[in-house]
């Protein structure tokens, strides 16, 4: 994985598909950010053949997909990042960066150690996104004191979280639709400014 995304990085490549043999892929070593794989590049999408196509975390790690540096237009349709409890997050991102105009369609993280999915983002699209286990499911906040806006976050499922399962920090302009949460003590901490809906 890590040589197909520095592939894209490198030569300008856009898409990674991994498809589904049945077997899963499997996260054995970590890269220099204690990552199964890290993106700092734009417009890299990664593209799982079935829902149930797997990347497994087998060590201890950070996070089986970590952000670098701000990383433009990136998606991920399908798949499961299995953290196996020994991922901290399924995807993480360095806290001083957005990740602007993402979008995660379909996508389940199983048993992170900390959280499911932590991002700085604007302009995004969230769906059908599942987190099962951890202490948060998804976290969204803003960088260095500025807003989270215009993001669009729909039919995604949290359940089993032991903290919450939507933690949006100070976010604008941004809606959640039809999102359910099961089996934790808070559902939604949500810090919403102006134009925020639910």
């Amino acid at each position: 994985i890590r040589k197909c995304i520095a592939y894209c990085e490198t030569y300008g490549a856009k898409r990674i598909i991994f498809t589904n043999n049945g077997k899963n892929y499997i996260a054995a070593t970590v890269d220099a950010n204690n990552s199964a794989f890290t993106i700092k590049s734009i417009g890299i999408m990664l593209d799982f053949e079935t829902t149930d196509t797997v990347i497994e975390a087998k060590v201890a790690m950070g996070s089986i997909l970590y952000f670098q540096s701000t990383s433009y237009q990136i998606g991920i349709n399908n798949g499961v990042f299995s953290c196996n409890n020994l991922a901290n997050y399924g995807i993480n991102t360095n806290p001083a960066i957005y990740t602007p105009q993402i979008e995660i369609h379909s996508l389940t993280i199983m048993n992170p150690v900390e959280d499911g999915v932590v991002v700085q983002a604007y302009v995004g699209d969230i769906s059908k996104l599942t987190v099962n286990g951890g202490k948060r499911g998804l976290v969204i906040k803003p960088v260095l004191g500025n807003i989270v806006t215009s993001l669009n976050i729909r039919s995604c499922y949290m359940l089993n979280q032991t903290v919450v399962g939507y933690d949006l920090d100070v976010t604008c302009y941004c809606v959640l639709i039809g999102c359910a949460a099961d089996n934790m003590p808070l559902a939604y901490s949500l810090n919403m400014r102006g134009g925020a809906m639910i």
